[in-house]
């Protein structure tokens, strides 16, 4: 019930890819203002989804599902 790892350093035009390992379902949410998007939503135990990152900074996501999950991606 958490991001492994929470925080994530990559160089800009990395491709970032999730895999749900729990048992229940997880999604990996974006603001909008970052344009960001990681697939169509929910990802279920041993689904993925991926992000390219092509700009540098730093993004913040979460589990829309489970609010007290939260990540952040760094690109340098």
């Amino acid at each position: 019930m958490a991001y492994d790892p929470a925080t994530l350093t990559v160089a800009v035009g990395s491709i970032v890819r999730w895999v749900n390992k729990d048992d229940v379902p997880h999604t990996v949410t974006f603001t909008k203002e970052s344009g960001i998007s990681c697939g169509a939503g929910i990802i279920s135990l041993s689904q993925s989804c991926s992000a390219k990152f092509d700009r540098p900074g730093t993004y913040d996501y979460s589990c829309a599902m489970y609010p007290s999950m939260h990540g952040t991606i760094v690109v340098q």
